[in-house]
């Protein structure tokens, strides 16, 4: 689901060369979108009850960060399949955990128009 989407954005971000000052910027990329998925979930959890109220929030947050989600877009689109992979391996459990907190809240609201409307402004 969208939620996937957004992991696999975090995780296509970092993958520069470490070192070079690219990779700095790539690295607070990552970091910062790290902190958004959490941030994410943290909504979603506190309002799993609340469909209309987690999808204002989410589409808060979003917008909120509208910039960096276009960045690590951008940045994805550069990487090659070895960067990716090794990106993958780097935070695949940390992604997962944070999916699997995120999955019955996500589960509930599933059809509510205003979580919908949050989750297609990341595509």
């Amino acid at each position: 689901m969208i939620q996937r989407a957004v992991a696999v954005a975090i995780i296509i971000i970092s993958a520069i060369v470490p070192g070079s000052a690219r990779a700095d910027a790539t690295s607070d990329v990552a970091e910062r979108l790290l902190r958004l998925l959490d941030q994410g979930v943290t909504i979603v959890e506190s309002n799993r009850n609340s469909c209309d109220a987690m999808g204002d929030k989410l589409g808060k947050l979003i917008d909120d960060n509208a910039a960096l989600i276009h960045d690590a877009k951008t940045m994805a689109d550069r990487l090659s399949a070895e960067q990716k992979k090794a990106l993958e391996t780097k935070y695949k459990a940390r992604i997962e955990a944070a999916i699997a907190r995120m999955d019955p809240g996500m589960q509930h609201c599933a059809t509510n128009a205003k979580v919908m409307a949050a989750l297609r402004k990341i595509n």
